[in-house]
């Protein structure tokens, strides 16, 4: 519809604006608010008087607040939910739920603070529903590890806090870095991004001017300090998920190579492989000595070798040579340790 210049605008639609555009957490000033409305819609004409008029009535039916500076910051209560139109449905209440019990470590400081009373009142949907049924489906679903669970790392809240606000506003940091064994480094960081690899938390990043990613165990930092001035400029073509993707969470043994392995196992341990197989392309045959025999290209990594060595007696390294020689090696010396005879 063609909206006549220096035409007001209707009441109801400039209150629905209004309250959109407030945020859960920071404040918003009455010309902040001014030049949001005239971006909407530019033919619509109002004053700073009427917004205030407007700010006042509306403090009357919803929980919002003023911080009385100049310029007045307006604001939602601490601990509501902002605008909630429409209502928290079922769906989306255990949606809210889940996402508290799976996703809390994942998400920063201040996202949590936003998201708590959306998290609060979904707690509050679900118990009233009709016979609590779906109240309860979060006690029904887990997430449990295939590896030996360990208990994570504490990691300083402060470094926690600067490492978030360092990615969100794309600014590297300072911050001593210790090493197994050594005393600690000062590091100066640019983050691109956070891996969690169950349950440590790595920082994917760049140090100092250098282009070469690193991968920084994020509770091995004792301090850090955000570096207001200092910008973050990602290497050239860098992705987070190809990254990833590559194997550089396994620790490459020779970083970018690719092996293709040759592994005979045992039919009962080759089982799971055919519904998860190691790659796109795997392959798998069937041995004369009833073995199963399964190939594929696979990163060269640390994680590899461990794995391998995870099945004991039911693989056996077929090729690469190299890897066979190394699984062996390692097998060996692990005979010595137990005392095993010509080992």
């Amino acid at each position: 519809m063609q909206v006549k210049k220096g035409a007001p605008m209707n009441t109801l639609t400039r209150h629905w604006h209004i309250l959109r555009m407030i945020p859960p957490r920071d404040k918003i000033t009455v010309k902040d608010i001014m030049s949001r409305l005239e971006a909407i819609e530019p033919a619509f004409e109002t004053t700073r008087r009427t917004i205030e008029r407007d700010l006042v009535a509306l403090q009357d039916n919803f929980p919002l607040e003023s911080d009385g500076a100049k310029p007045q910051g307006w604001f939602w209560r601490k601990g509501s939910t902002g605008l909630d139109v429409p209502g928290m449905d079922l769906t989306t209440a255990l949606t809210f739920r889940m996402a508290e019990e799976h996703l809390a470590r994942l998400l920063p400081k201040n996202c949590l603070a936003t998201m708590s009373p959306h998290f609060t009142h979904a707690h509050k949907v679900l118990k009233e529903t009709e016979e609590g049924a779906l109240a309860h489906w979060p006690a029904k679903v887990k997430i449990v590890p295939r590896t030996q669970p360990l208990l994570p790392p504490q990691v300083e809240p402060v470094v926690m806090d600067v490492v978030y606000e360092a990615l969100f506003r794309n600014r590297r940091f300072k911050g001593l870095y210790r090493r197994q064994g050594e005393t600690g480094k000062e590091y100066e960081v640019s983050p691109l991004g956070l891996v969690y690899n169950d349950p440590i938390v790595y920082l994917v990043g760049t140090c100092w001017d250098y282009q070469d990613v690193r991968l920084l165990a994020l509770h091995r930092f004792a301090s850090a300090e955000l570096l207001e001035d200092k910008a973050v400029k990602p290497p050239k073509g860098f992705d987070l998920q190809k990254y990833v993707d590559s194997g550089a969470l396994g620790f490459f043994h020779e970083s970018g190579k690719k092996l293709a392995v040759q592994l005979l196992f045992t039919p009962e341990t080759a089982a799971h492989l055919r519904e998860s197989p190691l790659s796109a392309k795997q392959k798998m045959t069937a041995q004369e000595d009833g073995r199963v025999l399964v190939e594929a290209s696979v990163p060269d990594t640390q994680q590899l070798r461990w794995w391998i060595l995870g099945f004991g007696e039911h693989v056996e390294v077929n090729g690469p040579q190299e890897l066979r020689e190394e699984i062996s090696e390692k097998i060996r010396r692990q005979g010595i340790m137990y005392g095993v005879k010509g080992s």
